[in-house]
């Protein structure tokens, strides 16, 4: 698997999501390297928001390269830009996000150019919120969450 580049198609999170792009690079057997970039929508109680969202990973594969299934452990940098929700058609606020995770998942390879492979993960993630506030102005704060569930499904195409 050393050298072999793949592109990537994944579904995160919990919200309905354009499937994120990306590309792996195997730098060995046993480590694997992504970059990912997706769009998402969310919608909630009266409340609409659009994202979008960058992530680094880094997969560290158990066994050896010949498992047609093969256990990791995955560690997550994600970055995401809200630019805005509505509320009731009104634009209420945008948000800035970092996070971090870490976790562990299972790749499946039915053959050698494809794999499938499905990971969950948890961590911390800040955000900065910024939003309007109506006929008070608006406001600003820095948001913490701990224990953020990442869950990820994925299919990646694999260079011959």
């Amino acid at each position: 698997m050393a050298g072999k580049w793949g592109l990537r198609f994944a579904m995160k999170g919990d919200s309905i999501q354009v499937p994120s792009v990306g590309l792996r690079f195997f730098a060995s057997d046993a480590l694997a390297l992504d970059l990912d970039a997706g769009l998402s929508l969310s919608h909630a109680a009266s409340t609409t928001s659009i994202s979008l969202g960058f992530g680094a990973a880094g997969q560290y594969y158990f066994g050896t390269a010949s498992w047609p299934v093969r256990p990791f452990g995955v560690g997550r940098l994600n970055f995401g830009w809200l630019p805005y929700s509505y509320l009731n058609q009104v634009v209420i606020g945008e948000s800035l996000q970092v996070g971090i995770n870490g976790g562990a998942g299972l790749e499946y390879w039915p053959v050698r150019f494809l794999s499938v492979s499905g990971s969950m993960a948890a961590g911390v993630s800040i955000a900065s919120v910024s939003a309007n506030a109506g006929q008070f102005g608006s406001t600003s704060q820095t948001v913490i969450t701990f224990g953020t569930v990442n869950p990820q499904l994925a299919v990646t195409l694999y260079t011959p």
